[in-house]
């Protein structure tokens, strides 16, 4: 059985100067589960995947792993990987100089190899690639990387739908090794590759059991 991994945010607090963004959020990603994330554009949720990932500092609250308390997430090698919303893969390099610095081990770099599209790409350079191609081997190195727990801010965006359907299985495939927060504007993804969505609205996170739930919340018709 794998080793049982959680990583929280509790009571957070964030401002940008007076306007409050988060209001004593509260959020859990535990390894074996995908929970997604939903809100409107500045509602917060990139700022919370910051803090969890410790490039941002709340005005209040703490986040734990494993009930102890950190900070500087990023620091700690296996702990998290974070994929930001905008690309943040060097373009001049290849899908196999990049699985170094991803710091992939052994058994992932063979579930990695498999994928259709990687073999396609392997030795192209991400310059040479369309903005769906990156993001989607953007995403798989992130998902195979060594790492307790993956944040994926914004993972079908610029994706076809053929890429989005390569992407969803390879995201339940590693929630069961890792603990995955994804969010992103197609809820409907979102919805179909979670085990839990969790609405962020008016700087709180609350529970969503599916589009109903939405629409009563004014986030989708």
């Amino acid at each position: 059985m794998m080793p049982h991994h959680v990583l929280e945010g509790d009571s957070i607090d964030f401002h940008y100067g007076s306007h409050s963004v988060l209001a004593g959020a509260y959020i859990k990603c535990e390894t074996g589960k995908v929970t997604g994330l939903l809100g409107r554009n500045g509602a917060g949720k990139s700022t919370l995947f910051n803090i969890l990932f410790g490039t941002a500092s709340p005005g209040g609250g703490s986040v734990r792993w494993n009930s102890k308390y950190i900070t500087n997430a990023f620091q700690k090698r296996g702990l998290v990987s974070y994929m930001p919303q905008f690309a943040s893969i060097p373009t001049h390099l290849t899908f196999k100089g990049l699985l170094t610095l991803f710091d992939c081990d052994g058994n992932q770099v063979e579930r990695v190899l498999c994928h259709e599209v990687v073999k396609k790409h392997f030795n192209t350079r991400f310059s040479k690639l369309s903005t769906g191609e990156r993001k989607l081997l953007e995403a798989l190195l992130f998902l195979h990387s060594r790492s307790h727990f993956v944040l994926l801010d914004e993972p079908f965006s610029f994706l076809s739908p053929l890429q989005v359907e390569q992407l969803l299985p390879v995201i339940r495939s590693q929630a069961q090794v890792k603990g995955i927060l994804l969010t992103d504007h197609r809820y409907q993804q979102v919805i179909d590759s979670s085990d839990t969505v969790l609405l962020l609205k008016n700087g709180s996170v609350n529970p969503i059991q599916g589009v109903d739930d939405l629409k009563y919340a004014g986030y989708a018709r």
